[in-house]
């Protein structure tokens, strides 16, 4: 990547604007932070500054990023996770109450509920899924124990069809063509 300066070299006015721009940003990046604090909206924070809402959200997280310390984020997020899980047991036995007295519905939205805190819970401790999975397959030689490894799966697999057969027993081929008829 080039450094910035390196564009503006021949230009020293548009240097100059670049550099005002970034000094602008780091001020609207630090005041979002301020008025979020103060209980602002993102949509209010995005009226002020004249941007988007998403714009604001870019600008308080990245604030958030930046600014503050990683033992007052692990802080609130513990707590956050503790309110969570007060929560969600209070849901639980609501529901268990819903269930007995055959409050169906009332039941199925206290499950809902207790399944988005769950979701968030989730996202919070970072064990979500990863939305896009990109394999790149590398060829690498295999060593002589997992090339036994290999032949001892196939004659194993081999073995499994034939005992399949000797019984009458469709193969897994079979079955999942059926299903699909």
């Amino acid at each position: 990547m080039t450094d910035h300066r390196e564009k503006f070299k021949s230009s020293p006015a548009a240097m100059a604007r670049y550099s005002r721009e970034r000094a602008r940003n780091a001020e609207l990046t630090r005041e979002t932070l301020e008025l979020k604090h103060a209980g602002w909206s993102f949509r209010q924070i995005a009226e002020r500054h004249g941007c988007s809402v998403v714009t604001s959200s870019r600008r308080y997280n990245k604030a958030l990023a930046k600014y503050v310390p990683e033992q007052l984020v692990a802080t609130e997020r513990q707590a956050s996770l503790d309110r969570w899980e007060n929560i969600l047991r209070s849901d639980l036995e609501m529901m268990a109450q819903a269930k007995a007295r055959g409050d169906i519905d009332g039941y199925v939205k206290l499950h809902n509920a207790a399944m988005q805190i769950e979701d968030r819970r989730i996202i919070v401790l970072g064990m979500q899924a990863p939305k896009v999975l990109v394999l790149q397959e590398e060829k690498v030689e295999a060593t002589p124990q997992e090339t036994e490894l290999q032949t001892l799966l196939a004659q194993a697999k081999e073995a499994n069809e034939a005992r399949r057969a000797a019984m009458g027993a469709p193969a897994p081929d079979e079955t999942t063509e059926e299903k699909a008829a």
